[in-house]
Protein backbone atom coordinates (compact mmCIF):
# COMPACT_ATOMS: atom_id res chain seq x y z
CA UNK A 1 0.00 0.00 0.00
CA UNK A 2 1.45 3.56 -0.92
CA UNK A 3 2.57 6.10 2.02
CA UNK A 4 1.46 8.86 -0.39
CA UNK A 5 -1.50 11.05 0.87
CA UNK A 6 -4.37 11.60 -0.82
CA UNK A 7 -4.89 15.17 0.06
CA UNK A 8 -2.04 18.11 -0.29
CA UNK A 9 -1.80 20.95 2.12
CA UNK A 10 -3.23 22.82 -0.75
CA UNK A 11 -6.38 20.64 -1.12
CA UNK A 12 -6.87 21.52 2.46
CA UNK A 13 -6.91 25.11 2.15
CA UNK A 14 -9.06 24.85 -0.56
CA UNK A 15 -11.71 22.78 1.17
CA UNK A 16 -11.70 25.54 3.95
CA UNK A 17 -11.95 28.49 1.71
CA UNK A 18 -14.61 27.13 -0.93
CA UNK A 19 -17.05 24.97 1.16
CA UNK A 20 -19.17 25.32 4.94
CA UNK A 21 -15.91 23.33 6.75
CA UNK A 22 -14.70 25.46 9.53
CA UNK A 23 -11.79 23.09 10.86
CA UNK A 24 -10.75 19.91 9.31
CA UNK A 25 -9.08 16.82 11.01
CA UNK A 26 -7.10 14.83 8.37
CA UNK A 27 -5.48 11.66 9.17
CA UNK A 28 -3.23 8.75 7.40
CA UNK A 29 -5.25 6.23 9.15
CA UNK A 30 -8.24 5.81 11.63
CA UNK A 31 -10.24 3.03 12.84
CA UNK A 32 -13.33 4.96 11.74
CA UNK A 33 -13.99 8.70 11.08
CA UNK A 34 -17.33 8.46 12.51
CA UNK A 35 -16.05 7.07 15.84
CA UNK A 36 -13.55 9.84 15.50
CA UNK A 37 -16.23 12.73 15.52
CA UNK A 38 -18.33 11.45 17.89
CA UNK A 39 -15.08 11.49 20.26
CA UNK A 40 -15.16 15.24 19.08
CA UNK A 41 -18.12 16.10 19.65
CA UNK A 42 -17.65 15.53 23.54
CA UNK A 43 -13.88 16.80 23.29
CA UNK A 44 -13.21 19.28 20.77
CA UNK A 45 -14.08 22.91 20.92
CA UNK A 46 -13.13 23.66 17.11
CA UNK A 47 -15.33 25.61 14.53
CA UNK A 48 -18.21 23.52 13.06
CA UNK A 49 -18.71 21.83 10.92
CA UNK A 50 -15.57 19.87 11.03
CA UNK A 51 -14.50 17.45 8.69
CA UNK A 52 -12.57 14.48 9.54
CA UNK A 53 -11.29 13.07 6.82
CA UNK A 54 -8.85 9.41 6.57
CA UNK A 55 -6.85 8.44 3.93
CA UNK A 56 -7.71 4.80 5.37
CA UNK A 57 -10.30 3.20 7.64
CA UNK A 58 -9.40 0.13 9.05
CA UNK A 59 -12.78 -0.46 11.22
CA UNK A 60 -15.55 1.60 9.37
CA UNK A 61 -19.41 1.17 10.27
CA UNK A 62 -22.61 0.78 8.94
CA UNK A 63 -25.52 0.43 10.41
CA UNK A 64 -25.72 -1.29 13.43
CA UNK A 65 -23.29 -4.49 13.14
CA UNK A 66 -22.40 -3.98 9.07
CA UNK A 67 -18.79 -2.92 8.09
CA UNK A 68 -17.86 -0.09 5.88
CA UNK A 69 -14.77 -1.98 3.52
CA UNK A 70 -12.28 0.43 2.51
CA UNK A 71 -9.11 0.27 0.64
CA UNK A 72 -6.37 2.34 -1.31
CA UNK A 73 -8.48 5.48 -3.57
CA UNK A 74 -11.88 5.46 -1.50
CA UNK A 75 -13.30 8.69 -0.26
CA UNK A 76 -14.19 8.22 3.59
CA UNK A 77 -14.80 11.58 6.13
CA UNK A 78 -17.42 12.51 8.80
CA UNK A 79 -18.75 15.31 8.88
CA UNK A 80 -19.30 16.90 12.81
CA UNK A 81 -22.20 19.90 12.25
CA UNK A 82 -25.04 21.56 14.23
CA UNK A 83 -28.70 19.96 13.95
CA UNK A 84 -31.94 21.49 14.23
CA UNK A 85 -33.36 18.15 15.83
CA UNK A 86 -31.73 14.75 16.29
CA UNK A 87 -35.16 13.69 14.93
CA UNK A 88 -34.67 14.33 11.78
CA UNK A 89 -31.99 11.87 11.22
CA UNK A 90 -33.39 9.65 8.64
CA UNK A 91 -33.94 12.60 6.64
CA UNK A 92 -30.49 13.83 6.95
CA UNK A 93 -28.87 10.26 5.86
CA UNK A 94 -31.24 10.69 2.79
CA UNK A 95 -30.36 14.53 2.19
CA UNK A 96 -27.09 13.31 2.12
CA UNK A 97 -27.31 10.37 -0.41
CA UNK A 98 -29.52 12.72 -2.59
CA UNK A 99 -26.42 15.46 -2.56
CA UNK A 100 -23.86 12.63 -3.21
CA UNK A 101 -26.24 11.30 -6.08
CA UNK A 102 -26.02 15.12 -7.95
CA UNK A 103 -22.37 15.65 -6.91
CA UNK A 104 -21.25 12.65 -8.61
CA UNK A 105 -23.58 13.19 -11.63
CA UNK A 106 -21.55 15.02 -14.04
CA UNK A 107 -18.36 12.81 -13.48
CA UNK A 108 -20.30 10.04 -14.31
CA UNK A 109 -23.11 11.17 -16.93
CA UNK A 110 -24.15 8.02 -18.40
CA UNK A 111 -24.57 6.38 -14.71
CA UNK A 112 -28.21 5.89 -13.28
CA UNK A 113 -27.37 7.19 -9.77
CA UNK A 114 -30.18 6.39 -7.28
CA UNK A 115 -30.69 6.47 -3.59
CA UNK A 116 -30.93 2.91 -1.67
CA UNK A 117 -33.19 3.75 1.46
CA UNK A 118 -32.14 4.06 4.15
CA UNK A 119 -28.27 5.45 3.39
CA UNK A 120 -26.49 3.93 0.26
CA UNK A 121 -25.79 5.58 -3.20
CA UNK A 122 -25.81 3.15 -6.36
CA UNK A 123 -24.92 3.09 -9.56
CA UNK A 124 -27.05 1.00 -11.61
CA UNK A 125 -27.68 -2.20 -9.24
CA UNK A 126 -24.24 -1.84 -7.67
CA UNK A 127 -23.59 -0.08 -3.66
CA UNK A 128 -21.36 3.26 -4.80
CA UNK A 129 -21.57 4.99 -1.47
CA UNK A 130 -22.38 4.17 2.04
CA UNK A 131 -23.88 6.97 4.31
CA UNK A 132 -24.20 6.54 8.36
CA UNK A 133 -25.53 9.39 10.37
CA UNK A 134 -25.39 9.67 14.09
CA UNK A 135 -26.13 11.70 17.14
CA UNK A 136 -23.40 11.83 19.86
CA UNK A 137 -25.07 10.49 22.92
CA UNK A 138 -23.96 13.69 25.43
CA UNK A 139 -24.74 16.34 22.04
CA UNK A 140 -28.32 15.66 20.58
CA UNK A 141 -27.30 19.30 19.24
CA UNK A 142 -25.14 17.94 16.84
CA UNK A 143 -24.83 15.33 14.27
CA UNK A 144 -22.02 13.11 12.75
CA UNK A 145 -22.53 12.13 9.27
CA UNK A 146 -20.38 9.45 7.67
CA UNK A 147 -19.59 9.02 3.79
CA UNK A 148 -18.23 6.52 2.41
CA UNK A 149 -17.68 6.74 -1.28
CA UNK A 150 -15.68 4.33 -3.97
CA UNK A 151 -13.82 6.40 -5.54
CA UNK A 152 -10.87 5.15 -7.29
CA UNK A 153 -10.85 1.95 -5.48
CA UNK A 154 -9.93 -1.36 -7.13
CA UNK A 155 -13.00 -3.75 -5.74
CA UNK A 156 -11.09 -7.02 -6.90
CA UNK A 157 -9.13 -6.36 -2.86
CA UNK A 158 -12.47 -6.64 -1.57
CA UNK A 159 -14.38 -9.35 0.18
CA UNK A 160 -15.76 -11.67 -2.63
CA UNK A 161 -18.98 -10.82 -1.33
CA UNK A 162 -18.37 -7.12 -2.31
CA UNK A 163 -17.78 -8.43 -5.98
CA UNK A 164 -21.37 -8.94 -7.38
CA UNK A 165 -23.17 -5.90 -5.31
CA UNK A 166 -20.52 -2.67 -4.92
CA UNK A 167 -18.41 -0.90 -7.83
CA UNK A 168 -16.63 2.65 -7.59
CA UNK A 169 -16.52 5.64 -9.82
CA UNK A 170 -13.62 5.11 -11.30
CA UNK A 171 -15.01 1.68 -13.04
CA UNK A 172 -18.20 3.22 -13.68
CA UNK A 173 -16.42 5.89 -15.54
CA UNK A 174 -13.49 4.59 -17.01
CA UNK A 175 -11.14 6.84 -15.31
CA UNK A 176 -9.60 7.85 -11.87
CA UNK A 177 -10.38 11.40 -10.04
CA UNK A 178 -8.51 13.49 -7.74
CA UNK A 179 -9.98 12.60 -4.47
CA UNK A 180 -10.26 16.87 -3.84
CA UNK A 181 -12.43 17.34 -7.14
CA UNK A 182 -15.17 14.70 -6.14
CA UNK A 183 -14.98 15.86 -1.91
CA UNK A 184 -15.53 19.58 -2.66
CA UNK A 185 -18.97 19.36 -4.68
CA UNK A 186 -20.25 16.78 -2.37
CA UNK A 187 -19.88 19.19 0.41
CA UNK A 188 -21.35 22.08 -1.96
CA UNK A 189 -24.28 20.07 -2.31
CA UNK A 190 -24.97 18.80 0.97
CA UNK A 191 -24.94 22.11 2.44
CA UNK A 192 -27.50 22.98 0.03
CA UNK A 193 -29.47 19.54 0.63
CA UNK A 194 -29.52 20.37 4.84
CA UNK A 195 -30.71 24.20 3.90
CA UNK A 196 -33.56 22.79 2.36
CA UNK A 197 -33.84 19.95 4.90
CA UNK A 198 -34.74 23.05 6.89
CA UNK A 199 -35.99 25.98 4.49
CA UNK A 200 -37.75 23.93 1.36
CA UNK A 201 -38.36 20.32 3.03
CA UNK A 202 -41.49 20.01 0.30
CA UNK A 203 -38.54 20.81 -2.79
CA UNK A 204 -36.38 18.35 -0.78
CA UNK A 205 -38.74 14.98 -0.47
CA UNK A 206 -40.05 15.43 -4.67
CA UNK A 207 -36.02 15.16 -5.81
CA UNK A 208 -35.95 12.49 -3.04
CA UNK A 209 -38.95 10.55 -4.71
CA UNK A 210 -37.28 10.94 -8.25
CA UNK A 211 -34.16 9.40 -7.13
CA UNK A 212 -35.55 6.48 -4.68
CA UNK A 213 -33.90 2.99 -6.36
CA UNK A 214 -36.84 1.15 -4.41
CA UNK A 215 -40.37 2.88 -5.86
CA UNK A 216 -42.50 -0.12 -7.63
CA UNK A 217 -39.52 -2.63 -6.62
CA UNK A 218 -40.52 -6.00 -4.88
CA UNK A 219 -38.49 -5.92 -1.34
CA UNK A 220 -37.81 -7.74 1.78
CA UNK A 221 -37.32 -5.20 4.64
CA UNK A 222 -35.75 -6.52 7.66
CA UNK A 223 -36.66 -5.83 11.02
CA UNK A 224 -35.52 -6.87 14.38
CA UNK A 225 -38.04 -9.16 15.00
CA UNK A 226 -39.68 -9.99 11.47
CA UNK A 227 -39.74 -9.45 7.93
CA UNK A 228 -42.09 -7.68 5.77
CA UNK A 229 -42.71 -8.28 2.14
CA UNK A 230 -44.12 -6.20 -0.74
CA UNK A 231 -44.31 -3.53 -3.37
CA UNK A 232 -42.59 -0.13 -2.55
CA UNK A 233 -44.48 2.44 -2.54
CA UNK A 234 -41.88 5.50 -2.21
CA UNK A 235 -40.27 7.17 0.90
CA UNK A 236 -42.78 9.39 3.09
CA UNK A 237 -42.43 13.07 4.53
CA UNK A 238 -39.84 11.98 7.40
CA UNK A 239 -37.50 9.66 5.53
CA UNK A 240 -39.68 6.61 6.10
CA UNK A 241 -40.05 3.73 3.54
CA UNK A 242 -43.56 3.04 2.45
CA UNK A 243 -44.42 -0.74 1.79
CA UNK A 244 -47.53 -2.04 0.34
CA UNK A 245 -48.01 -5.51 1.11
CA UNK A 246 -51.24 -7.75 1.65
CA UNK A 247 -52.40 -6.58 4.76
CA UNK A 248 -52.08 -3.11 3.63
CA UNK A 249 -49.05 -0.40 3.88
CA UNK A 250 -46.62 -0.55 5.90
CA UNK A 251 -44.53 2.15 6.82
CA UNK A 252 -41.03 1.04 7.96
CA UNK A 253 -38.61 3.72 9.65
CA UNK A 254 -35.65 1.46 10.02
CA UNK A 255 -34.75 -2.04 8.67
CA UNK A 256 -32.30 -3.91 6.07
CA UNK A 257 -33.93 -3.97 2.51
CA UNK A 258 -33.25 -7.01 0.27
CA UNK A 259 -34.46 -6.96 -2.97
CA UNK A 260 -36.63 -9.73 -3.99
CA UNK A 261 -37.05 -11.63 -7.53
Amino acid sequence: MTSERSFTEADLKRIEATTMIASIEYHASLASTNDFALNQAANSASPLPQLVLADRQSAGRGRGHNRWWSHEGALTFSLLMPTVSAAILPQTALAAGLAVCEALAPFATDACLRVKWPNDVYAGQRKLCGILAEVPPTRNDLVVLGIGVNVNTDMAHGPRELSASATSLCHVVGKQFPLVDVLVPILDHLEEKLQWLVEDSERLMTQWRARCLLTGQPIAVELPNYCVWGICAGIDDEGALLLNTTAGQERCLAGTVRFRE
